[in-house]
């Protein structure tokens, strides 16, 4: 039985490279220590391996299947339109909008979310009242991803 620690395989402790330039960036951005690391945690390890995870683990299943990346998309599609309409009226009439090919954007729509969270929790004159600023995003973004943020 697992102890309850929260977070104890933490995937950043194995990239401490990636970890220390996304908590130098929060930082000097004017994150307080404790906001940095929570952020870091929320942006990394909840949403960021959780979007990949939801948009990987079909594609794994397809692939063992045999099926192509856009074939399994069609197929997940064509099951949602199959639906009985009385019953699921809008997953059939949303079904491309869900399994469309737009991930990149709904990864940024995601990102921008949770920094207004974040920034939302801040003092409204200090540090992070405009996390989600397009350069901070595309520049932690960067961060976590393991490349050198612009101008860095």
């Amino acid at each position: 039985m697992r102890s309850g620690v929260s977070g104890r395989n933490h995937r950043s402790l194995h990239r401490p490279a990636a970890t220390e330039a996304a908590l130098r960036f929060l930082l000097d951005e004017g994150f307080e220590p404790a906001a940095a690391v929570n952020t870091l945690f929320l942006v990394v390890s909840v949403f960021t391996t959780g979007f990949v995870a939801a948009e990987q683990v079909p594609m794994d299943l397809a692939e063992s299947r045999g099926l192509p990346a856009p074939d399994a998309v069609r197929a997940a599609t064509t099951g949602l339109e199959a639906l009985p309409e009385e019953r699921f009226p809008v997953l059939r009439g949303n079904a491309a909008a869900m399994l469309g090919p737009n991930m990149d954007e709904r990864f940024r729509l995601g990102l921008e979310t949770v920094l207004d969270g974040v920034a939302a929790r801040t003092d409204d004159n200090g540090p992070g009242t405009s996390r989600a600023d397009s350069t901070v995003i595309t520049d932690l973004s960067d961060v976590v991803a393991g490349r050198s943020p612009r101008g860095c």
